[in-house]
């Protein structure tokens, strides 16, 4: 009895890994998830949806950085720096409409002069950095909302768009004609 307990234990800890879960949810149904996010999450949730970034990279993403590349590179280029999968062009304004929109206007809310500012990309609805651990709880939270089997975490999220890139470069291989010299 005591070994069927820890076998479905064991079952139970395996379906909740990472692999586990990019095996089984698909791009759309990470856009739906992202979709449902509050809007304090939602944004760091499609940068790392648009560029596979991992995790703590996405978090800890500053504005420095971001305005550097983009001065030095442009805007596609730049935002193509931080991507781990090739980057659709309707990307490329994420970082820059994001940083100077909404982050400026949550900053001037907050009453956040500009010398005192977090450097982090993304802050919480206090103008605080996020935290991986937060981040993931809040996902785990609104996973088991919606009756998800498994929760999603940011890292989920990187791993099902990487993994969907490279599927998508593989079948363009399959396809591409190849021409042999006789």
């Amino acid at each position: 009895m005591e070994m069927e307990m820890q076998k479905e234990k064991l079952v139970a800890d395996e379906r909740r890994t990472l692999a586990y879960a990019a095996d089984h949810f698909t791009v759309d149904g990470v856009g739906a998830f992202i979709d449902e996010l509050a809007n304090e999450h939602k944004f760091l949730a499609i940068f790392v949806f648009a560029t596979a970034a991992a995790p703590e990279t996405a978090i800890n993403l500053d504005v420095a950085t971001v305005n550097s590349r983009i001065a030095k590179l442009g805007n596609f280029p730049a935002i193509q720096s931080l991507s781990n999968v090739p980057l659709h062009r309707d990307w490329e304004l994420l970082l820059p409409v994001y940083i100077r929109g909404r982050r400026a206007a949550l900053l001037n809310r907050r009453n956040i002069p500009p010398g005192e500012e977090p450097s982090q990309v993304y802050l919480d609805r206090n103008a605080r950095p996020f935290t991986l651990d937060k981040v993931n709880a809040a996902f785990s939270r609104l996973s088991k909302k919606l009756g998800l089997p498994i929760p999603i975490e940011l890292e989920t999220i990187a791993w099902v768009v990487a993994k969907q890139s490279m599927l998508e470069r593989l079948m363009l291989q399959q396809h591409e004609p190849s021409f042999r010299r006789h």
